[in-house]
């Protein structure tokens, strides 16, 4: 009793799963580098200044200026 066997998992080569585990791996290296970790921002007036920043990217933003650069990895 409660010994059983599913159907599905009978025939399974294992295959997939290491496929899926790739894929996952990238997704999450990519989601790492790329997903912002830090905003700041400040209004002194009629002016402002917004920071969003990630491990390799930062945008700054003010009333006047928008720039995008990538971060030096040795810094």
């Amino acid at each position: 009793m409660g010994d059983f066997e599913k159907d599905s998992e009978s025939g399974h080569t294992g295959k997939t799963d290491s496929d899926r585990t790739l894929i996952i791996t990238i997704l999450m290296t990519l989601i790492a580098f790329l997903a912002p970790i830090a905003t700041s921002g400040y209004n002194y007036g009629y002016s402002y200044n917004l920071t969003i920043t990630a491990l390799i990217w930062s945008i700054h933003m003010d009333g006047y200026i928008f720039s995008f650069q990538f971060l030096d990895f040795y810094s």
